[in-house]
C-alpha cells in the first residue's frame, strides 16, 4: 500500500467534476471547504470531456486536465483524475462514481456540485440510484435563493441526508467570465492559480484568433 492509498483509507473521498474551462480559485475554495467540513481524505477533480447537459468546452480536454493538475499541485488532499477523458463522451456521473467505487471500495463517497447543477438533478442519468449510494453536497452561491433539497430528496425517493447544502466558500467566480475577460484582454490573473495563468498565457488559450 503506497502513501496515497494509506492516506485515502483514513476518510471519505470527494468528487468534484466539471468542464474546468478553466479551473479557477472558486473551484479550489469549494473543494477545500467541503474537504474540511466533511473530513474528506481526498478530493478528486474530474474534468469532463463533454457534459451531457452542457455545450462543448472551449479548449481541448488535455489542456483542461493540465490546468487542473497545475492548480491542485499545492494541496496534498487534491488529486486530478482523467477517467472521464478516457471514455467516449458524454460524461455521466453515474459511470464515474462506479469507477471511483472500484478504486475506493470501503470509502464513503461525496459528490460536490454547484447550485446551478443542482437545478438539473432530475435530468441526471440514474439519479435515484446514484443518491442511494453516495452523499451529495450542493454548494450554494451567497445571496442566491436556496433550493429545497428536502423536497427534492422526497421527490426522488431518497433519504434527505443524502442531499446536503453548503454555503459557497470564497469569491464568486465563473469560468464563463474568465473566458470573456481573456478574449477581451481584460485582467483575470487574480481569479486563477498563478500556474494556470502562466499556462493560459504560454499557450494563448481563450484568445479570439485574429483574422
Amino acid at each position: 500500500m503506497n502513501a496515497r492509498t494509506r492516506d485515502a483509507a483514513a476518510g471519505g473521498i470527494g468528487i468534484l467534476g466539471g468542464s474546468f474551462d478553466p479551473i479557477h480559485r472558486g473551484h479550489l475554495a469549494i473543494a477545500a471547504d467541503v474537504a474540511e467540513a466533511y473530513a474528506l481524505a481526498r478530493v478528486l477533480f474530474v474534468p469532463a470531456r463533454r457534459s451531457p447537459l452542457r455545450g462543448a468546452p472551449a479548449v481541448a480536454a488535455e489542456e483542461r486536465l493540465r490546468m487542473c493538475e497545475l492548480a491542485t499541485a499545492y494541496n496534498p488532499r487534491f488529486e486530478v483524475s482523467g477517467l472521464e477523458l478516457e471514455r467516449p463522451p458524454p460524461s455521466y456521473t453515474r459511470d464515474t462514481i462506479a469507477e471511483v467505487r472500484n478504486r475506493y471500495p470501503e470509502r464513503e463517497l461525496t459528490i460536490i456540485v454547484g447550485a446551478d447543477l443542482a437545478e438539473e438533478l432530475e435530468e441526471w442519468r440514474a439519479i435515484e440510484e446514484l443518491l442511494n449510494e453516495v452523499r451529495m453536497v450542493v454548494v450554494e452561491r451567497p445571496g442566491a435563493a436556496p433550493r429545497d433539497l428536502a423536497a427534492l430528496a422526497a421527490q426522488l425517493g431518497v433519504d434527505a441526508g443524502q442531499l446536503q447544502k453548503r454555503r459557497r466558500a470564497g469569491p464568486e467566480i465563473s469560468s464563463t467570465d474568465i473566458r470573456a475577460r481573456i478574449a477581451a484582454g481584460r485582467p483575470y490573473a487574480d481569479l486563477v492559480h498563478p500556474a494556470v495563468g502562466r499556462h493560459i498565457e504560454a499557450l494563448n488559450l481563450y484568445r479570439i484568433p485574429e483574422g
